[in-house]
């Protein structure tokens, strides 16, 4: 009957005081709503992804080779136990032309066995000439369905692709208006912009570009949770066991593939060469036969040429002898003039001039043939034959060649003025005079060299058919060749002419006698003239069809050995290829290796380390709130209580009541919360996060331990705090309790004892310096709460300021460069020299950069520049707290604060390294430097070297003088093939930006819920103010307070309390600012723990602002009191 009667007093009281119930409702709801949205939102971003992944069959590993991929190593992947099925893809970066636009797409094959891809709009490609694109490309580029893209890469088949639909693909959960980070290439700008997708078949290759492979028992559990990580971490460790051998194995075969391909293309190129040297040796064996023949004929003609010659010679004597005789008889002129005629008359009957013949003496000193017909001159058998050969050619590359000729003419008189003439710095110098003074000495060594006719035929042959009067310069130097001491005779005739008068008369009895017989003899002569004439046409003939055969014959021979020499350096350029082919390298990548997926898990992360601070902070300022609240109801039903005491309820039964009270609040508000926290904040945080990632569903991960751990938690706080403060009272007597409470002993205040000041406050303000001081639970209890609220706030404000200027920080600061460039082929210093030898290159820091580990597994970037000097245009390397600037001393290392916070390592211990072989290398801290994002130990090059290797250039930094100019220098840069790729830091800061600012959404959300307790608390402590002030209050209205003035009498008191309260709430929300950054701080990133002024004026404005509306609707409260209610009294 009585736990009747209490239930129904309970619910009764519930009625009577409905706004105390709200507020407790309200509290328990804040409190478990943060406490279980905040606890699933982690779980539900990661269930919601899990789903998408599990729907569109993702990938649990990801290879790549960087000789490309085949069936067989498919299937070897699909027979390891972990493997459930592997899965070949092709993909390329490449070119893409799009409105006169170059773009750089990653182009992919379509596959919807892996990682399935969705039609958003129009259909799959139906050919090779078709294509679908993201969104990203259809708006950004302002393309649309039916427009065509051109391929600029050969490894398509068809390049002229249609648009024919908008795909999106899992492989790229960052959405549209977030990172969008579709990665980094070698080609274009350096980064990719879009992906699309085309059919396998339109792929010109016959490997695959990657192997997607899904684990066995992977898909059963949550991705990124302990359990899934493990089961992915055994089948890595399964495949690690065969990755060697799967990379020799592709090496052999691409290499063999190659070497066999060179072989066959050698052995068909040597068939086509043997074959063409067969015929050419064919028509060589011709032409010497045909040679020989005409050999033959020739010295025939010579032998008859020369008995012409001396017939005719005989002839030319008598003739001369009778000319001369005659001419004595003639005077001085006529017998020149008769000389002359004879000469002319002579040089005609050969049909040449004067000017043949010396045009024939300018070929006979020809430097290009007589060097030639010098050496054949020389007699084989001859001593130094070799040496003197040797000295011809390099006194004819000396350009010497008349000096040498004269000197041949006439070595003792000529010798001298030809080693004059020899520069002393001559290679061989010495060898040149000793040979020189040989012939000198050997005078008739090479004395035929004018008179030689094999010597003159050389000359003859050399002789360009083309030129003006070819055949009488042929007869002069056949003259010449045939007698050349009567060629100099006629040559010397007209000085000879004077002293043939005087034979004149001797002769001219012989005259008569003879100038029959010489009649009859040149009849005879012109006979066998005539003869010789037609054979040396014949001759003359044969030997132009011989000379242009030859002519053919050298023309096929050169184009023999063009074509050998070609083909002897193509096989040579694909031997050194072949030599050059790299080795085989497996790069094996997990989900957690892709940016976009391990940017959701950080922020899934930093998600779930919230919710270890912000539900706990709520619950306190819960629990304070509450024991404000009951403790206020249990003082306002102490003569209830007395009166259910003396009515024989025992104290159990009356702690029921309060406890049934404030239990009934705290689960309704509780299970409300719950709901609300279940459905809408993970939900909106979700939402929060859309902007980032592209992930179409969400799942919620219905988890009742969370509600209920969180219902509970705010019932043993709230009725926890009523059990205390109900026990006290249940302990005094019902006569105590029935009668009203002795109002707190008035006491002098401080100020009281200072009468400079109390004599200068007015009353109004006096009372209001004495109620604080006289009710002093009251105080500390709204300066608590207004407190918390504060400090709660201000977190919220703060963590955003930790996090918003980190970029700024890391690359303005820390690093000051525009570009990172990834450097390949071990380029040297020189070549990097010429590489980046560009206008717009402001500064520029080489470094030799690998990514390592610490002993216990944390991933680390050792920074090792080339120059230190260069290093301070790039880096800000100083100390974080002194801003001491910090050197790279010897076998030392500078490590990254962060890491040193991870590691526990300070200045002067030693840290140890492990490179990919999980080989150590133990250094010594020397630093501590300031950074911001991922972990760096910086080291000297002597160190590096000294310690782990050899210095390779593999990473550029470059400072541009002007952003406006990066893409264009990206291009030009990646046209080198020492550069692999570029990263833009303008594109890692967006990066970081955008993972950052997920985070900043929920701290968002964070501070409106902060806001909605502190409102909540300010008008709780308000109204409880109100409450247990009634009777005076009342009483100030019937000392004839207006309803200002009593306004002004509560307010003063508020607004006191809540700039106390600000105040110590802001100092108080410095620590709990650090305490949750601490707690939310990404492994990879260093927050960086500071709050700005402007988050302190909006705090401390917001928690005024919030106290001024709780005044405002205080107001009508206090305008609501009745006075006589109020005053009467309770006994």
């Amino acid at each position: 009957m009585k736990k009747d009667r209490i239930n129904t007093s309970s619910i009764r009281e519930i009625k009577h005081s409905f706004k105390r119930f709200l507020s407790l409702l309200v509290m328990s709801m804040l409190g478990v709503g943060v406490f279980v949205g905040i606890k699933m939102a982690a779980p539900d971003m990661m269930k919601s992804l899990d789903k998408y992944y599990d729907d569109n069959n993702f990938y649990d590993i990801k290879i790549v080779s960087t000789l490309g991929l085949t069936k067989d190593d498919i299937k070897a992947f699909e027979d390891l136990k972990t493997v459930k099925k592997a899965y070949g893809s092709y993909s390329k970066d490449v070119l893409v032309k799009a409105k006169n636009k170059e773009l750089v797409v990653k182009l992919i094959g379509i596959n919807q066995d892996i990682n399935k891809i969705e039609i958003l709009k129009g259909r799959y490609p139906k050919d090779n000439t078709e294509v679908i694109v993201e969104q990203a490309m259809i708006n950004k580029e302002k393309l649309k369905i039916g427009d065509y893209i051109t391929v600029n890469d050969d490894i398509l088949k068809n390049k002229k692709l249609k648009i024919v639909g908008i795909v999106k693909s899992p492989l790229y959960i960052n959405s549209e208006t977030g990172t969008a980070n579709r990665g980094n290439t070698n080609i274009g700008t350096g980064k990719i912009n879009y992906y699309a997708y085309t059919n396998n078949d339109n792929f010109n290759i016959d490997y695959y570009t990657e192997i997607y492979l899904t684990v066995n028992g992977a898909s059963a559990e949550t991705t990124n949770s302990d359990k899934y990580n493990n089961i992915i971490e055994k089948s890595l460790k399964e495949i690690d066991k065969i990755k060697k051998y799967r990379e020799d194995l592709r090496y052999s075969k691409i290499y063999d593939d190659a070497n066999n391909k060179i072989k066959e293309e050698q052995e068909k190129g040597q068939e086509k060469l043997d074959d063409a040297k067969t015929a050419l040796d064919s028509a060589n064996n011709k032409l010497k036969d045909g040679k020989n023949k005409l050999n033959s004929s020739k010295l025939e003609l010579d032998n008859a040429k020369i008995s012409l010659d001396d017939t005719k010679n005989k002839l030319d004597n008598a003739k001369k002898e009778l000319d001369d005789n005659k001419l004595k008889l003639d005077n001085a002129k006529k017998e020149i003039e008769l000389g002359k005629s004879e000469i002319n008359a002579k040089l005609n009957s050969y049909g040449i001039t004067i000017d043949d013949i010396n045009t024939a003496l300018d070929y006979i000193n020809n430097p290009s043939i007589s060097k030639n017909v010098i050496i054949n001159a020389i007699p084989d058998n001859i001593l130094f034959h070799d040496e003197i050969v040797n000295v011809v050619n390099k006194i004819y590359d000396l350009g010497l060649q008349k000096e040498f000729i004269e000197f041949i003419k006439d070595p003792v008189n000529n010798k001298d003025d030809l080693i004059s003439k020899i520069p002393p710095d001559t290679p061989g110098y010495n060898e040149i005079i000793l040979m020189v003074n040989f012939i000198a000495d050997n005078s008739d060594l090479i004395k035929d060299y004018i008179t030689n006719p094999d010597n003159i035929d050389f000359i003859i042959a050399s002789i360009p058919e083309d030129i003006p009067n070819y055949d009488q310069i042929i007869k002069a130097l056949t003259l010449y060749k045939e007698n050349y001491d009567d060629f100099i005779k006629l040559v010397n005739a007209i000085d000879k002419i004077n002293s043939a008068e005087k034979e004149y008369q001797n002769g001219l009895s012989l005259y008569n006698k003879a100038i029959e017989e010489y009649n009859n003899g040149y009849k005879i002569y012109l006979n066998y003239y005539n003869d010789y004439q037609n054979g040396l046409s014949l001759y003359n003939n044969s030997y132009r069809t011989y000379r242009s055969s030859l002519e053919l014959f050298n023309s096929k021979l050169k184009e023999y050995y063009d074509s050998k020499a070609m083909f002897d350096l193509k096989i040579k350029d694909a031997k050194v290829k072949l030599n050059e082919i790299p080795k085989a390298v497996l790069y094996i990548y997990d989900r957690l290796d892709d940016s976009g997926y391990s940017s959701f898990i950080d922020d899934g992360n930093s998600v779930s380390n919230l919710s270890k601070v912000f539900p706990t902070i709520f619950f306190i300022v819960a629990i304070l709130i509450s024991l404000i609240s009951m403790s206020r109801m249990v003082e306002d039903d102490r003569g209830v209580i007395g009166t259910l005491k003396s009515l024989g309820f025992s104290n159990k039964h009356i702690r029921r009541k309060y406890l049934l009270y404030s239990g009934l609040a705290t689960i309704s508000g509780g299970i409300l919360g719950a709901l609300l926290g279940f459905f809408l904040l993970p939900k909106y945080i979700w939402k929060m996060y859309k902007i980032i990632f592209d992930i179409p569903v969400f799942k919620y991960d219905f988890n009742p331990i969370n509600s209920i751990v969180g219902i509970l938690i705010a019932t043993i706080c709230i009725c926890g705090t009523t059990l205390l403060t109900i026990r006290k009272v249940v302990k005094e007597k019902p006569s105590e309790l029935m009668r009203p409470k002795a109002p707190s002993k008035g006491k002098r205040v401080i100020l009281e004892r200072i009468p400079f000041i109390w004599k200068r406050i007015n009353f109004s303000n006096k009372i209001t310096v004495r109620n604080l001081f006289r009710y002093k639970k009251r105080v500390f209890m709204t300066v608590g709460g207004i407190l918390g609220c504060t400090a709660l706030m201000l977190s919220g404000f703060g963590i955003r300021d930790s996090i918003v200027e980190i970029p700024d920080k890391q690359y303005d600061s820390v690093f000051k460069f525009d570009e990172m460039v990834y450097v390949m082929n071990k380029p040297s210093k020189e070549e990097l020299d010429k590489i980046f030898d560009n206008k717009h290159i402001v500064k520029r820091l080489d470094t030799n950069m690998i990514v390592s580990m610490t002993s216990n597994n944390i991933n680390i970037n050792v920074f090792v520049p080339f120059d230190e000097k260069d290093m301070r245009k790039i880096t800000n390397l100083k100390e974080l707290n002194t801003g001491e600037k910090l050197k790279l001393k010897d076998n030392e290392v500078v490590i990254s604060d962060k890491l040193s916070q991870l590691i526990k390592k300070n200045k002067g211990d030693k840290i140890i390294i492990k490179d990919s072989n999980n080989k150590e290398y133990t250094f010594i801290i020397s630093g501590i430097c300031e950074n911001y994002v991922s972990h760096y130990v910086f080291m000297n090059k002597k160190t590096y070297e000294d310690n782990i290797g050899t210095y390779e250039t593999n990473i550029t930094y470059l400072k541009i003088d002007n952003l406006k100019n990066e893409e264009k220098l990206s291009r030009q840069l990646l046209k080198d093939d020492n550069i692999m790729s570029i990263m833009s830091v303008s594109q890692t800061i967006k990066g970081v930006n955008n993972m950052l600012k997920s985070l900043n959404s929920v701290v968002l959300i964070l501070i409106v819920l902060s806001g909605a307790l502190s409102f909540v608390v300010l008008y709780n402590l308000s109204y409880i103010n109100i409450s247990e002030r009634k009777r005076e209050i009342a009483t100030l209205k019937v000392l004839g307070f207006t309803d200002k003035e009593v306004d002004d009498y509560i307010v003063k008191e508020t607004i006191i309390l809540t700039i106390i309260g600000i105040a110590f709430g802001l100092i108080f929300g410095i620590f709990l600012t650090n305490i949750i950054v601490d707690t939310i701080e990404i492994e990879i990133v260093r927050f960086i723990h500071q709050i700005k002024l402007s988050s302190y004026l909006i705090t401390a404005f917001m928690i005024m602002l919030f106290t001024i509306i709780v005044s405002i609707i205080i107001h009508f409260a206090l305008k609501k009191i009745d006075m006589i209610e109020s005053l009467k009294s309770v006994e």
